[in-house]
């Protein structure tokens, strides 16, 4: 990996947009979502993370983004592109590429690692129906919690999102209501260092 990456740092500017989305997939722990990815592309640019998907108007434009994942998909091999009526539905790629990525983000750039991972948390809450009545609708809010905390922001991820709007406050919802004992376990193991 650390040969591609070297490579991709001296392709210009194709190879550096290819490497900004695989550093972008390494801030997740499954496959991304476009809507989660279009977040972190969003202006302003993330310094050391997402510049290399800005032009000189702004973000990426469709065909552009398309070229890139093309060569990803097609050229390299490294991505896989999920498709829903003819639209991107999500990219991913294998886990050890996404924990390459994610430790050499987290290694060199804290502070892009620290930023993409706040930029995910708030679009999710924001995205997030305020109190979910499904397991299914719960599942963006514990991804909210994985992101926050990975952002640094435990306190707030812990009162905001895991205790109020999880747990509904001492009701328990999440267990008692939908018995996510497992996705609540998930989401508690975020709050702690894993060493």
């Amino acid at each position: 990996m650390r040969a591609y990456e070297h490579w991709f740092e001296h392709q210009g500017k194709p190879g550096r947009r290819q490497l900004a989305v695989l550093r972008l997939l390494g801030l997740f722990d499954r496959p991304a979502r476009l809507a989660l990815l279009d977040a972190l592309r969003s202006a302003p640019a993330i310094p050391g993370l997402t510049e290399p998907l800005f032009g000189p108007n702004g973000g990426l434009d469709t065909e552009d983004w398309n070229r890139v994942l093309t060569s990803l998909t097609e050229d390299h091999r490294l991505i896989s592109v999920q498709r829903s009526g003819g639209q991107i539905e999500q990219l991913g790629t294998h886990p050890l590429i996404r924990a390459w990525f994610a430790h050499r983000l987290r290694q060199d750039n804290q502070a892009a690692w620290i930023e993409g991972h706040r930029r995910l948390y708030q679009h999710l809450c924001d995205i997030t129906e305020y109190r979910p009545d499904t397991l299914e609708g719960l599942q963006p809010l514990y991804q909210a919690v994985m992101h926050g905390c990975q952002a640094g922001l435990h306190w707030q991820t812990l009162d905001t999102v895991y205790r109020e709007r999880i747990l509904r406050g001492t009701d328990v919802y999440s267990t008692k209501k939908l018995g996510a004992v497992g996705a609540d376990l998930g989401a508690v193991a975020c709050f702690f260092d894993r060493l």
